[in-house]
């Protein structure tokens, strides 16, 4: 159904529906409104943060619906790559959860306690639109 005249940013639609036998449900949708079709990245976060032993990796998108190919690249901060993650999410949810590093190197080894960079870039496999973000880590051994 859409929707005119809504501002730029995050919103939220609640929803409640009865059936004729005055059964109840309801249900909730949180999406961002964009200033134009550029694919958007917000809320790029990890968690825990510091870390320990894994880490999870967390960003809201405006492609809900999308197949996406994402890529998690971790450097240290002299800007070595110690490893890198790639995912395929089809049909994408506007949130994505799901990406766990458990804080060890390309090759297995475990890494030192220190700062970490990371970089998530997204990219839209319905029309090629793509976009980085990055962020700051900690791991502590």
């Amino acid at each position: 159904y859409p929707i005119k005249d809504l501002s730029i940013g995050a919103h939220k639609i609640k929803l409640m529906a009865w059936d004729t036998h005055h059964n109840y449900g309801e249900g909730e949708i949180e999406f961002l409104v964009v200033d134009s079709e550029q694919l958007a990245i917000e809320k790029l976060v990890n968690f825990p943060n510091p870390f320990r032993d894994q880490t999870r990796f967390s960003f809201e998108h405006n492609r809900a619906g999308d197949d996406l190919e994402i890529e998690v690249r971790i450097y240290t901060i002299k800007g070595e790559l110690v490893k890198e993650l790639r995912y395929l999410k089809q049909n994408a949810e506007s949130r994505i959860t799901e990406i766990e590093w458990d804080a060890n190197g390309q090759n297995g080894s475990i890494l030192k306690s220190g700062l970490y960079i990371f970089n998530l870039t997204l990219r839209s496999l319905t029309d090629g639109s793509k976009n980085t973000a990055s962020h700051k880590l900690v791991l502590i051994n």
